[in-house]
């Protein structure tokens, strides 16, 4: 992400969706940095798993099979 010139907080949220916490906290203390792997993981499950802060990769997978139609956001499912 960072080599296509996106903010590295897109790495952060990636990286928070997709790896535990122990594996967010060694890599962000590997590159000197501190994000607050819980705030972030609880603030993806508000926006888009209806307030679930424990979704998993499989509940993302699921979330990302149902968009269609060009669109471009996670809504957590549902019609329009």
């Amino acid at each position: 992400m960072e080599r296509s010139g996106l903010s590295i907080i897109y790495t952060c949220y990636a990286i928070s969706i997709f790896c535990s916490k122990k594996e967010f906290d060694a890599y962000h203390h590997e590159i000197g940095k501190v994000w607050n792997y819980g705030a972030m993981h609880g603030e993806i499950g508000n926006l888009h798993f209806y307030g679930n802060a424990n979704f998993s990769s499989n509940d993302v997978a699921s979330v990302g099979s149902d968009f269609g139609g060009g669109s471009h956001g996670m809504d957590g499912g549902g019609t329009d």
